[in-house]
Formats: C-alpha cells, sequence, structure tokens
C-alpha cells in the first residue's frame, strides 16, 4: 500500500492529469449507476418484498425483484462458518462467512446454495437479529427467512472460493450472495435524493486533486536524481601517474619529458591498451608533469531536469476542458472553475520563484562582478569539466605541444 501511495506520488505531470480526466468520467458512470439504483429502490417501495422462496429453488431469473431483492428461506450450517482473514502492511482486512442450505437440502450436504459475508460489526448484528428471523425448525436446524441484496461478488471472495475447495464445497449452480437488510428494509430502501450528487462531488473532488498534483509537478519540475559522475577515468589516470613515477624512480631514470612509449612503458599497459592509445594520439613530448593529487569527490549536483514545453502544457489543459465539457455537460462550472483557479494558482506561484531566483542570481554575479545587474539573462550553465582531472589537464597540456 505505501510502495502504490509512493509511485502515485512520482507520476510525471501529464499521467496526474489523465487520472484527473479518468476520475470525471468514472465519477460520472457512478452517478448514473447512483440514478439508476435510486429509480429501483422507489420501484421496489412501491412493490413490496417479494414472496419467500427456498433456496433449492431459488432461480435468479424468477425470484429477484428490483434494486436486486432477495428473499429466501434457508438454514446456516454452523460447521462450515469461516473466518476470514487477509494481512497487508499496516491493513488487516476480515470477514466472516456463514453458509446457506435450502430447506429440502440434508445435514451434511455440500452444496452450497448461498453466502453471507459480513465484517464483525455487521455479524454481531446480524445474529442479535435472528430470532425474528427464524420461521419453522428441522433437524438441521432453525429455518430463517432472509430479506436482503443480492451480490454477485464481495470482499475477499477468491478467499471466500478458496475455503470452499479447503472444506469439500462446492457452489450450486444458482449460488448468490446476499447482503442481508440489517437495518431492515425500510431503511435498506430509504430514498436518498443526494446520493448522486455525493458521488460526483467525491470524483470532482479527487479529480481537483489529481489535477493539482499534476500541475504542481509540471511547475516544479519533479523529483531530481543525482546526476551520475564517472570516476573511473579519473581514478585509472591517478593510478598511472603513480605506477608511473614509482617505475622511473625504481629505475633511476630522470623525467626530462613524457612521451607516449616512456608513460605506456612505466605504466606497463598492453600496446593496445586504452591508455597506450590515449598516449599514441599526441606523439610530441611534452613537459614534465608532477603527480597531481587525487581530487576531491565531486559533490553530487542535481542533474537538470528538462521541463516539458509549453505545447504538452497547452494539450493537457485541452484535454481536462474536453474531458469535462464532454462528461459533465450541464454542470461544468461546478468542476472546471475548481481547476482553473487551482491552475492559476499554481502558475502564480512558480512565475514568483522564477522571477525570484533570476533577480538573486543577478544580484550574486554582480555582487562577484561576474557581469552587470542587468546584462542579459544567460541561459542553462552547460556542465564543464573539473580542473583537477588530470586526464584533462593531460590532454590539455598534449594539445598546447
Amino acid at each position: 500500500m505505501f510502495s502504490s501511495f509512493q509511485l502515485l506520488l512520482r507520476l510525471p505531470f501529464w499521467a496526474y492529469l489523465i487520472l484527473a480526466v479518468g476520475a470525471l468520467f468514472l465519477g460520472e458512470e457512478l452517478r448514473k449507476q447512483a440514478e439508476a439504483y435510486e429509480a429501483e429502490k422507489k420501484i421496489a417501495r412501491a412493490q413490496g418484498a417479494p414472496a419467500p422462496v427456498d433456496l433449492t429453488e431459488f432461480q435468479p431469473d424468477e425470484h429477484v425483484g428490483a434494486a436486486d431483492e432477495v428473499h429466501v428461506t434457508g438454514w446456516v450450517d454452523v460447521d462450515y462458518n469461516y473466518h476470514l482473514v487477509k494481512r497487508r502492511k499496516g491493513l488487516d482486512t476480515e470477514r466472516y462467512a456463514l453458509m446457506l442450505f435450502g430447506a429440502g437440502d440434508a445435514d451434511g450436504s455440500r452444496e452450497v446454495r448461498a453466502a453471507i459475508v459480513l465484517t464483525e460489526t455487521d455479524r454481531d448484528t446480524f445474529v442479535d437479529g435472528l430470532p425474528p428471523k427464524i420461521v419453522d425448525y428441522t433437524e438441521t436446524g432453525p429455518i430463517l427467512k432472509l430479506n436482503g441484496q443480492m451480490k454477485t461478488s464481495v470482499t475477499l471472495d477468491d478467499m471466500f472460493y478458496d475455503a470452499l475447495r479447503e472444506q469439500g464445497l462446492k457452489r450450486a449452480d444458482n449460488f448468490i450472495f446476499i447482503e442481508p437488510y440489517l437495518e431492515g428494509r425500510e431503511a435498506a430502501l430509504a430514498s436518498d435524493p443526494n446520493a448522486a450528487h455525493k458521488v460526483l462531488q467525491t470524483s470532482r473532488s479527487i479529480a481537483a486533486l489529481l489535477a493539482m498534483l499534476g500541475f504542481l509537478r509540471f511547475f516544479t519540475g519533479g523529483p531530481q536524481r543525482p546526476q551520475t559522475v564517472r570516476r573511473e577515468k579519473r581514478d585509472a589516470m591517478a593510478e598511472m601517474h603513480r605506477a608511473a613515477s614509482a617505475a622511473l624512480a625504481q629505475r633511476g631514470e630522470p623525467a626530462p619529458g613524457y612521451t607516449s612509449d616512456a608513460n605506456a612503458a612505466a605504466f606497463q599497459a598492453p600496446a593496445n591498451s586504452p591508455i597506450a592509445e590515449f598516449y599514441k594520439k599526441y606523439e610530441r613530448p611534452v613537459a614534465p608533469v608532477a603527480e597531481p593529487a587525487i581530487a576531491p569527490e565531486p559533490e553530487l549536483k542535481p542533474a537538470a531536469k528538462k521541463r516539458p514545453s509549453r505545447k504538452w502544457l497547452l494539450l493537457a489543459l485541452a484535454a481536462v476542458a474536453i474531458g469535462g465539457f464532454g462528461v459533465l455537460s450541464l454542470d461544468v462550472i461546478g468542476t472546471a472553475l475548481p481547476l482553473i483557479i487551482l491552475a492559476g494558482f499554481w502558475f502564480l506561484v512558480w512565475r514568483t520563484l522564477r522571477l525570484v531566483k533570476s533577480v538573486t542570481a543577478s544580484a550574486a554575479n554582480f555582487a562577484s562582478g561576474k557581469r552587470s545587474l542587468f546584462s542579459a539573462a544567460q541561459g542553462p550553465a552547460s556542465a564543464t569539466k573539473s580542473d583537477g582531472d588530470p586526464f584533462d589537464r593531460l590532454a590539455a597540456e598534449a594539445r598546447r605541444a
């Protein structure tokens, strides 16, 4: 869960804007579903509860009413009650499963007709409300009359199916999950005129947050990684100078000038090695070079991150605008206005920071005498080679010779 959150925070700016548009589309779909469900609840209230039917005779095409309402009778085999637990980092999900059988099923039946999967709190509420639901007693136990909503999937249903196989059970052809009306049918089917609006507002809030993260990523450039610095060249040249000096000192030879052959021989490098090839490139002798001190480790500086062009920003804004207009139709202003305000706010913040940075840099350069305070602004500084790199200094001296 935490790694997914970290990944979300490291997305590029355009990914946030795409997710924002996706949140608007998803919110619109969920709003339509909420409105349709409210309409079905109204029909269910008008029609009344379906006639109760035993689970052995249950047929989804015939016995499911409006708003997916079911009204069945059956019994619970307590020997098959199951506690489902899914362990996660920082969060555990727990459910309690009850297996239902029809009145015509014998004790020890292995074919489950329906199941109820509840949280711990809902399980306690369900058990406390069982006495009024008992309509008969048989040798298998009390027969219950259950009124609720049919579900085709529930939380941890994959673990539920594993539990069935573990206990040697199988699902009936018309197996369903039942979400009982714990607070009664009237409360479960009560009208909620704000249901669609709540869904839409939630999706808008998520879209606004994603858009804000996208604009923030665009204007700040996002997280920067340290620039990779090549050390192999410097380390190899420093070792070469030490080996060359030691070899010349052991032979008692002076160092009137460093030629390609002398250096390659002193370092005992193969003829076709990269070091020998480097010295062959400069055949003329150069002045003696003292053994350089090893330069300290350069400080890793963040690599300059190229910011997206304005064209991409305009395309992203157009995508947000078109998606909002196409999805929300008459309700465009309510969604687009927060996004416009957020975009304008972060644009002003970005422009202010750039202005402050520019003025600060100009003042610093003026104080150091590098240029006039009001001289033309220069582009980004290009990468320069370190003066302490013996490889680069030796190459420069060879060119001058």
